[in-house]
């Protein structure tokens, strides 16, 4: 008798394989999650095309002149490298958005921070002292997020960095480490970031998480997202850290945070009160030295990377200093001789010399030749925290001088441009945000890149006496400082016409200014000598030329 074969074992391993052809490409969805909908709190994130890497710095502007997440322009925006972000499911990658901290073209590379919190990854797994250097964070970022984020070619632009890692005030051991991934240390925040008040530039520091590091389940706990402000508001120590407090006077104060309400904390590598504590950036972009209930074993802090990419954009070999040659040129006109047939001041040409030429964008810096006015109270006097962005100078040179000096059609050949402003390390002054101007003064940086540094750019003497200046008819008229005449014995020949003139960097008080003295040396604290401190304004700025 033949027996009749089962279809049943044939249909099977058929069924079976069309089963898994139809669900297999699923199974990488993270363990013990379902896949969820966006909610429209969700992050939305969008391939930027056309750009590669570099081309995209160097058209994005820097962290530092933008208000919060919400104003950043697409523009601004770098993508680089894929992560998942606005799926649950590991596998689907999308492109990672970066802002723009630092282009540092003297070493041909930008520093990039993630937009968004990527990842739920505690920085250490055991509740034990671990500094940066030891983490299991810095392992994790530098091998599993290093090879899953990046392709080769990606990680062929990424330039390793050497930084160390500031820890508790106690702490006097510094340590110096190499990554290719990193997050921000607590100096490096305060100094990207520039806030050191309860303002609304905590919402710059402040991020999301994406949908994904939300729903990352670590070691059965998610990434904390803020709800609701509640009686959660913010005290500040005497050292300008912030930390939290729950007091029922302070609710009003609350309500002022609705818009922390989305947002999550995540780490800095620098350690908090002690080494079993690590330092965060909480919901409302409040740096905070974390209490022992944010050890370094916490598994709801969020991971923001940050990575330094190479970047040779701003690198011009058609770019020059030239003020050693001494080259000029006539632009616009001032007050600056009297007629004493008109009883009037002649508004003479305005000379200038010119400090760099940038051939490949078609523009030069200039400086004026002479110190043109005199200026009193140059930041806001009285006020501690004034920084070059809300200085009164500001506001005077680019509307009274601005419209007073130029024509309409000299105006369309001066260029705005974004200015750095440093903070003053030698006394610990802010310089504040970067700004936007089209008439600006020199900081300590740029006096000292382009008068102080000259040994192969021409005479040496030329390049420093460039940094001094006389005034002119005009400003000693308006009573700009000189040198006294008891005191003229202390200084050579060439420096006894000369004054001195403000920098827009900050002085030895956040209420002063930095300066260059009639003997062209650059003052940090501002102090100039006797009888100088009435000091003048030499503006510069960015022109068009052919």
């Amino acid at each position: 008798m033949v027996k009749r074969k089962s279809y049943k074992k044939i249909l099977m391993p058929i069924l079976i394989l069309m089963l898994f052809l139809l669900f297999g490409c699923e199974t990488t969805q993270l363990a013990g999650t379902e896949e969820k909908k966006s909610n429209s709190n969700d992050i939305k994130v969008q391939k930027i095309d056309g750009d590669d890497i570099e081309e995209q710095i160097s058209k994005a502007k820097l962290v530092s002149t933008y208000g919060d997440m919400s104003t950043i322009d697409e523009m601004d925006i770098v993508t680089f490298g894929s992560y998942p972000q606005s799926s649950t499911y590991a596998d689907k990658l999308e492109p990672i958005e970066w802002i723009v901290l630092e282009r540092d073209s003297k070493n041909n590379r930008a520093l990039l921070l993630s937009k968004y919190i990527l990842d739920n990854v505690s920085f250490n797994s055991e509740p034990k002292e671990c500094k940066w250097k030891d983490s299991e964070l810095r392992q994790w970022m530098n091998q599993t997020f290093y090879d899953k984020a990046f392709n080769e070619n990606e990680k062929n632009q990424i330039v390793e960095d050497s930084h160390i890692s500031d820890g508790f005030r106690d702490d006097k051991e510094v340590d110096t480490v190499t990554d290719k991934v990193f997050i921000l240390s607590e100096t490096e925040a305060k100094k990207y970031f520039k806030r050191y008040d309860m303002t609304e530039e905590n919402k710059r520091l402040a991020t999301r998480a994406t949908n994904y590091a939300k729903n990352v389940d670590n070691n059965g706990i998610k990434l904390w997202v803020r709800e609701n402000t509640g009686e959660n508001t913010f005290g500040i120590t005497e050292d300008g850290i912030f930390y939290n407090r729950i007091v029922e006077r302070y609710k009003d104060e609350a309500l002022k945070f609705e818009w922390c309400i989305g947002n999550s904390f995540y780490w800095l590598r620098s350690n908090g009160i002690d080494l079993t504590s690590v330092a965060r950036v909480n919901s409302n972009g409040a740096l905070v030295r974390s209490m022992s209930n944010y050890s370094v074993a916490n598994c709801q802090g969020g991971t923001r990377p940050a990575v330094w990419v190479r970047y040779n954009k701003e690198k011009n070999n058609n770019s020059e200093k030239v003020i050693g040659d001494f080259e000029s040129i006539k632009f616009g006109k001032y007050n600056q001789s009297y007629n004493s047939e008109k009883s009037d001041w002649n508004e003479d040409p305005i000379e200038w010399i010119i400090l760099e030429k940038d051939s490949e964008n078609k523009r030069a810096l200039i400086i004026s030749k002479y110190i043109l006015d005199v200026r009193f109270n140059v930041y806001k006097s009285g006020e501690k925290n004034t920084t070059w962005e809300n200085s009164n100078i500001r506001t005077w040179l680019n509307n009274e001088f601005y419209n007073t000096a130029f024509t309409e059609e000299e105006k369309n050949k001066i260029k705005e441009v974004q200015l750095v402003n440093e903070d003053n390390d030698d006394y610990m002054t802010l310089g504040g945000r970067d700004t936007l101007d089209k008439i600006f003064l020199l900081s300590i940086s740029e006096a000292r890149k382009y008068f102080s540094n000259g040994d192969n750019l021409g005479n040496k003497d030329q390049l420093v006496r460039a940094g001094a200046a006389k005034g002119t008819q005009y400003a000693e008229y308006r009573k700009l400082g000189k040198i006294r005449k008891d005191k003229q014995d202390e200084y050579e020949e060439w420096m006894l016409e000369n004054s001195a003139y403000n920098l827009r960097s900050p002085g030895g008080a956040q209420a002063s200014t930095a300066a260059v003295g009639p003997d062209a040396i650059i003052s940090t604290s501002g102090n100039v000598g006797s009888g100088l401190n009435r000091r003048g304004v030499r503006p510069a700025m960015w022109i068009e030329y052919e």
